[in-house]
């Protein structure tokens, strides 16, 4: 298992012809649902609030370069989901030595991916925990086909922040929103959901990406 960060894309045509592509199946009715903390068991995840925590504290993070920076495109949105992308946002830290606990969260999370699915799935890619400044905002995106066919966000720390998820394989272009928080986390289809919070971040918080694919998708 490795880190990558999700493919941006410039506008939703761009989205649609990314899921023509890779002809990505609709693996479930909504595209996402949300996952309590009290479905998820305690250790895994209070061991990896445990590291960012620590983390966090002894300032172990790396920076992207201002050059790595600006070569992330800006997404072009419909009305009023446009303005948080046209201004230079505080830069997020991917926080270290949280390895171990990062790879205990991705395998405890496998049977909610795999149920959520309804297939078997393997592990593929795990990024974070990320810490996102206040002011942040987080780019609509779809994931990469197939190793992100099913992503879970796992919030560590910090305050409620609203996703915008459009299922792109139906072309809506009216999207739907959902708050997560400490307590209150979310799976989806991340080749198929265009996702992001484009509404900027109002305190730090800190969140983990785990990424699943089926065993029979194509490559």
């Amino acid at each position: 298992m490795s880190e990558a960060r999700p493919l941006l894309l410039m506008d939703v045509g761009e989205a649609l012809d990314a899921l023509e592509a890779h002809g990505g199946p609709r693996l479930t009715p909504r595209g996402y649902e949300l996952l309590d903390d009290g479905r998820i068991a305690d250790g895994p995840i209070q061991r990896l609030r445990h590291a960012a925590r620590e983390a966090a504290r002894r300032r172990r993070w790396y920076r992207e370069s201002e050059r790595e920076l600006g070569q992330w495109p800006v997404v072009v949105w419909p009305g009023e989901m446009t303005a948080a992308g046209q201004r230079p946002v505080p830069p997020s830290v991917v926080l270290h030595d949280c390895g171990d606990a990062m790879r205990e969260m991705h395998q405890s999370l496998l049977p909610h991916a795999a149920a959520f699915a309804g297939t078997r799935l393997q592990p593929t890619m795990s990024y974070g925990p990320r810490l996102y400044r206040r002011g942040s905002v987080l780019l609509m995106h779809v994931d990469r086909y197939p190793s992100h066919e099913i992503g879970i966000s796992v919030v560590l720390s910090g305050p409620r922040w609203e996703m915008h998820l459009v299922d792109a394989s139906m072309a809506r272009l009216q999207p739907a929103s959902e708050t997560t928080s400490e307590h209150t986390h979310i799976l989806y289809e991340g080749c198929r959901m265009m996702h992001g919070c484009p509404t900027p971040l109002r305190a730090q918080r800190v969140a983990a990406f785990f990424h699943y694919r089926r065993c029979e998708a194509s490559t």
